[in-house]
């Protein structure tokens, strides 16, 4: 059953809220615009293995899935200089997350306050390394797949055209595809079906299937490793707690942490249960994908998970959906929508405390890159626990040498 479709927002709302976003970014992550460097796995990874093998790094997996989107920002910078090439990764990360607060904001998108859903990913309680890192792509492609498939059918041509193949290169990028699939059925329940979108699920299918044989194949892939073993009790309530209380507070608490991780999920239950039935749709929808996420994310959460576990790449997709239900639940009752405010109140609060990631010392790459563009061997210092980038190695180590 269709809604009615939302009035386009103003061009200088969209416009505006872009801009906040922008600033969001900028206090989050000031070291990847005024000093970007390779942070761990976009050096590690994505610009290694396209220096070593160009094109042909593109549909190589990582964590077990293909990451096509980044792996194409990487093979595009790679026609910069040597010494651009940090600046571009950083800021291209920071251009997808505003292309997911402007697709957000479409006239097509069924939501109230579209400007607020907007900016919840940028706010909400995670690491703030994800933001601007190439290499964290796969965890908001997830929510760029969820709102094409809550936002109203194309009714025209190259709308749709567009729709799928946005689809289909996030789908091949993470390991969101799958549940995508599955939850497909909820959209043509609502929507209904016709043969574009017919077509359009069978590109997802497609990128399903893909995703799936290297989640299976792989040594890194989604069921090669992981148990719910470290999943206990005491484990769950303190990293529930940190979304509403911080970082600090449940290293303290000990077994009370358990009250406010019970009613993180009560009110989140509530919240759920009583949207108003014109936004059921998509409430449902980001409950959905959020518990499932939930579920895989504790299935690979380390045995001896940091402090900061539960706020860290595996928990993204889950909080932010946990936060737009939350922005859905303000246009219910009043007493919803009081639960609905303390809710966001509280993960806005929770993001407070770890708000903008420590600023990692400057490690000079301007000063390898003559080396490696002569073809030395060259050990490059990476931002992340002591990691290092080998380039220029012989073939046993690191494959044949190439000049950039």
């Amino acid at each position: 059953m269709l809604s009615t479709a939302p009035k386009p927002l103003a061009h200088h709302v969209v416009f505006s809220t872009l801009l906040a976003g922008l600033a969001i970014l900028l206090l989050r992550r000031p070291d990847a615009a005024w000093q970007p460097q390779f942070f761990a796995a976009d050096g590690t990874v994505l610009f290694a293995e396209q220096y070593a093998q160009g094109l042909g790094a593109l549909f190589l997996p990582h964590e077990g899935c293909l990451q096509l989107l980044p792996r194409l920002i990487a093979q595009l910078a790679s026609y910069l200089p040597l010494e651009q090439r940090p600046a571009a990764y950083c800021y291209s990360g920071f251009g997808l997350l505003l292309g997911l607060g402007w697709l957000m904001q479409s006239a097509r998108m069924p939501l109230p306050n579209r400007n607020l859903f907007a900016l919840a990913p940028l706010l909400a309680p995670v690491d703030p390394f994800l933001f601007g890192h190439l290499a964290s792509t796969q965890w908001f492609a997830g929510l760029g797949m969820v709102a094409l498939l809550i936002q109203r059918p194309a009714d025209r041509q190259w709308l749709w055209l567009a729709d799928s193949a946005l689809l289909l290169l996030l789908g091949l990028t993470g390991p969101f595809a799958l549940l995508m699939v599955l939850l497909w059925p909820v959209r043509a329940v609502y929507y209904g079906t016709n043969p574009r979108d017919t077509l359009t699920f069978a590109l997802l299918a497609g990128a399903a299937m893909t995703q799936s044989h290297f989640m299976l194949t792989a040594d890194a892939g989604l069921f090669a490793t992981g148990s719910f073993a470290p999943l206990t009790l005491e484990h769950t309530a303190k990293h529930l707690a940190q979304l509403v209380l911080g970082q600090q507070w449940p290293d303290y608490l000990g077994y009370w942490n358990r009250i406010p991780a019970l009613g993180f999920v009560v009110v989140l239950f509530l919240i759920v249960l009583q949207t108003p039935r014109k936004h059921r749709f998509p409430s449902v929808l980001f409950a959905l994908l959020g518990a499932s996420a939930a579920l895989i994310g504790a299935y690979h959460l380390p045995a001896k998970a940091t402090a900061h576990a539960a706020t860290g790449r595996l928990f993204l997709v889950p909080i932010v959906c946990a936060t737009y239900c939350g922005l859905l639940g303000l246009q219910s009752s009043e007493l919803i929508r009081r639960l609905a405010q303390g809710l966001l109140f509280s993960l806005v609060l929770s993001s407070a405390t770890r708000f903008a990631l420590e600023k990692p010392k400057d490690l000079q790459w301007a000063s390898y890159c003559d080396a490696i563009r002569s073809g030395s061997p060259t050990k490059v210092p990476i931002p992340w626990s002591g990691t290092h980038l080998r380039l220029n190695a012989p073939s046993r180590q690191a494959g044949p040498k190439r000049r950039p």
